[in-house]
């Protein structure tokens, strides 16, 4: 009875210390791919390229077109009926025209 208390305890031991051990190695490998996580060349229109500034402008070009959305899905909508905002309005100049007549109604 002893004896299995002891094996089990060696057990436990041997878990925490391959635990901490792995732990330990996992945070370095971490951080090692954090500092060499580049994108050395890539290939742009067919042709590959290392120049940096190729890359970054294909990077921007690429994500530029992914997240912009065609407005050809969008349906149309007349405002007929509708309250709308006019130029002066937008302007800011009635904004103004409205802060002042409430100072002046004071």
């Amino acid at each position: 009875m002893e004896l299995e208390v002891l094996a089990k305890q060696e057990e436990v031991n041997w878990r925490q210390k391959s635990r901490a051990l792995w732990l330990k190695q996992g945070d370095n490998n971490t951080t090692a791919r954090r500092r060499y996580n580049t994108i050395d060349k890539l290939l742009v229109r067919g042709e590959e390229t290392q120049d940096p500034k190729e890359i970054k402008e294909a990077m921007i070009e690429f994500h530029s077109k992914l997240y912009t959305e065609p407005e050809s899905w969008r349906p149309s909508f007349e405002f007929r009926g509708c309250p709308t905002v006019s130029a002066k309005e937008m302007s800011g100049e009635a904004h103004e025209n409205l802060c002042c007549a409430r100072s002046k109604a004071r």
